[in-house]
């Protein structure tokens, strides 16, 4: 077997107020009054299948008192549900955490659950769901 791994590396440098994120495949959402961001990261997995070299860019950011990023996996975004039985799809996870990213953490937390439990209503979870969310 020849899987891939996405992932998304943060690392927060608290004395020079800044963060450093680069990923395989996995995107960031960074919020700072109340504009959003959204860091792309490398197309590619790590492993797999493709032998050919492969190029991750970091992205370095100095944040702000208040300032959110958040990292995920795709099972909230890719999840099955709503009315019509789709996908939540980004555009309504960006929305989401634009209306939410103001709040209190454990706050957002519990509205997430909420969110995404409604969203999936009677059918099965199809993938890891793993929101993190942090305010500088």
């Amino acid at each position: 077997m020849h899987d891939g791994m996405d992932l998304a590396l943060l690392n927060v440098d608290k004395q020079k107020k800044e963060f450093i994120y680069t990923s395989a495949k996995r995107p960031a959402i960074f919020i700072r009054e109340k504009q959003l961001q959204e860091f792309k990261g490398s197309k590619f997995s790590l492993g797999g299948l493709r032998q050919e070299e492969k190029e991750f860019h970091e992205i370095k950011i100095n944040y702000l008192e208040d300032d959110v990023i958040y990292l995920f996996t795709d099972g909230y975004t890719d999840q099955f549900g709503g009315e019509n039985n789709k996908k939540f799809m980004i555009k309504r996870f960006r929305e989401l955490l634009l209306k939410m990213h103001t709040k209190q953490m454990h706050t957002q937390k519990q509205i997430a659950e909420h969110t995404i439990t409604e969203w999936i209503g009677n059918n099965e979870q199809t993938d890891d769901i793993a929101l993190i969310g942090i305010r500088f």
